[in-house]
This record gives C-alpha cells, sequence and structure tokens, in this order.
C-alpha cells in the first residue's frame, strides 16, 4: 500500500529523505512499456531573484513511481523548495538536497500523469554572478501503474542569471 506524505506547498520542501522507489513499488518481471521523456525546463532569473524551474513529462508517460536526482552547481543557485502537480498530491512526493548541488526527488502516485504536463516544480534562488547555472536530470528508476519497468530519457534544463 501507498501512504500519503500530506505534502503540500507550504511543507513540501521539508519532506523527509526519500525512501527508493524500489522500496515503495513491487519489482515486475515485466518488460517496459516505451520510453517517455523527463525534461526540466530553461528559466532566466536576475541575480538574487527567486526562480521556478519545473520538471515536464511527454504525452502518455504513465509513470507511477520515479527516482530522480537533479544537480546543478551550488556556487549559482540554492535549492529552496519543491511543489508537485496534482497528480502527485495523491501519491508519496519526496525531495532531499542530500548535498550541495544534489537534489532527490521520488515521486509515487495511484493515479499516473497520462497528458503532457508538470510533474513538479523546483524552486531556487539565483546567485550573485551573472551567467548560465546548467541543471541536470537523471532517473534511476522508473515504473508505470502495474509496476513494469518504464523506460525514460531526460533532458537538461538551465536557469540563466542576467
Amino acid at each position: 500500500a501507498l501512504l500519503c506524505c500530506g505534502c503540500t506547498s507550504q511543507n513540501a520542501g521539508t519532506a523527509s529523505k526519500p525512501a527508493a522507489v524500489s522500496s515503495l513499488v513491487p519489482t515486475a518481471s515485466a518488460a517496459g512499456v516505451g520510453e517517455r521523456t523527463l525534461t526540466l525546463t530553461n528559466e532566466t532569473a536576475a541575480p538574487g531573484q527567486t526562480v521556478t524551474v519545473q520538471l515536464l513529462v511527454s504525452e502518455g508517460a504513465g509513470i507511477a513511481a520515479t527516482d530522480l536526482e537533479v544537480t546543478y552547481d551550488p556556487a549559482l543557485l540554492t535549492y529552496q523548495s519543491y511543489q508537485t502537480d496534482d497528480c502527485y498530491r495523491e501519491g508519496t512526493v519526496l525531495a532531499e538536497e542530500t548535498e550541495p548541488g544534489k537534489i532527490a526527488l521520488t515521486l509515487v502516485t495511484l493515479t499516473p500523469r497520462e497528458p503532457a504536463g508538470a510533474l513538479a516544480s523546483l524552486t531556487f534562488t539565483a546567485g550573485q554572478t551573472a551567467g548560465e547555472a546548467p541543471l541536470s536530470l537523471t532517473a534511476t528508476s522508473c515504473y508505470n501503474e502495474e509496476a513494469a519497468p518504464i523506460s525514460v530519457s531526460c533532458s537538461a534544463g538551465s536557469v540563466t542569471i542576467q
């Protein structure tokens, strides 16, 4: 059974340490059901300004559970919090900055998103140095609602500080 962590936009950034998806979703022997794409958006911010980067998913994704890692340069950005899309508010969402420059995200839901759209948003504060702050995204595991592995590709994003 999946438990709701009770995250809201007010306390979402303070959730407990992410558990691996493999501990929340049973292992399945079924083959993956096709490639999906997860993308971080490109945004622009003034020095010291708060900026929100969205985590987007492609059409027909059907992602019920995933473990993700976002990396960034902590000299250029400071992680503040996350907020989830409505479909993941009915499940478990955990995010933690595991070390400066690395955020571990675990998303699990009983009602996976089918249309393309946002899964979550990450909020940062831009540093005082102008330039490009790349954001990389890695999916370490991803499953559909039958607990079958899903193949995903990830596209990096960035924050331009100007």
